[in-house]
């Protein structure tokens, strides 16, 4: 899967609506996002499409690529990732269209969430997962292979019993059932929780861009002026490494001894900035 993507040198700026992508998140990072970023991702992403496909599911398309998820400063998902055409209707004065049908949306979804899980690995290279999130991902994948096996049955004629359909009503995997699963893994507000956790992997991807488009002109500079040192040699790809690590260990702690003490999940709701401001505080 990450063969498929084609990194190049993007720049991480907020357009019009004040979102950017999550392709130019992660090439920013050139990092794949962690779990607690997946889930936040489902549970937005599920709200946004829930919201569009009840305002005007005829101008909503399947979402299946990284950049066409857009995330808006705040921390929401804006509704330009769904709507077709940046929720402009190409259905001048004719008849409504139907729109793509939800198990559509939702098995797009889970490809869109396992691409960016998958960002940048090497195509050996197999990532695992918690249990909990794998099979949240299985289940909005496989929501479309359900879906399809139910009317290839119904094209055969073959009669289903009462038994098979409530089998089939309990499979069918919704973005309401995203939406709840999402929210039995934190223990506070779901909503405010995962908004806050996307609002800080917009800040922080725009903070680290403006910080490598600094070391840049930087570099630039000290090349006419100096001979090559070890700073001069690294490369964009390795400041966003470093950058990266350094919020790893800002959200982690760095364990001078063996500690009973982990992280609560708010630690993923706050920038690096917040993260330092509220360990001098406390």
């Amino acid at each position: 899967m990450a063969a498929d993507v084609q990194v190049t040198a993007r720049k991480c700026r907020l357009d019009e609506n004040e979102c950017v992508s999550l392709l130019d998140i992660l090439v920013s990072f050139n990092a794949p996002i962690n779990e607690e970023h997946a889930w936040a991702l489902c549970y937005q992403c599920a709200k946004c499409f829930i919201n569009a496909l009840q305002q005007d599911r005829g101008s909503c398309k399947v979402v299946t690529e990284l950049d066409q998820v857009l995330l808006h400063r705040d921390g929401y998902v804006h509704a330009n990732t769904i709507f077709a055409g940046g929720g402009i209707s190409n259905n001048a004065g004719g008849s409504r269209l139907p729109g793509p049908p939800e198990h559509k949306v939702v098995a797009g979804l889970g490809l869109v969430v396992f691409k960016a899980l998958d960002f940048g690995l090497d195509e050996e290279e197999e990532r695992h997962l918690q249990p909990e999130l794998e099979k949240l991902i299985q289940d909005m994948a496989r929501s479309d292979e359900r879906q399809s096996q139910h009317a290839e049955t119904d094209d055969e004629g073959i009669e289903r019993d009462s038994g098979d359909s409530e089998d089939d009503l309990t499979h069918h995997f919704t973005l309401d059932k995203v939406i709840q699963y999402c929210g039995k893994q934190v223990s506070q507000p779901a909503e405010s929780h995962y908004r806050a956790v996307c609002r800080a992997l917009v800040a922080e991807a725009l903070e680290l861009s403006s910080f490598l488009d600094k070391v840049s002109q930087g570099k630039v500079k000290t090349e006419t002026v100096s001979a090559c040192t070890d700073l001069q040699n690294l490369h964009i790809s390795d400041w966003a490494r470093l950058w990266v690590q350094v919020i790893r260990e800002l959200r982690h702690g760095v364990q001078l001894k063996k500690v009973c003490y982990s992280r609560t999940p708010i630690e993923y709701e706050l920038t690096p900035y917040e993260i330092l401001m509220d360990d001098i505080r406390s």
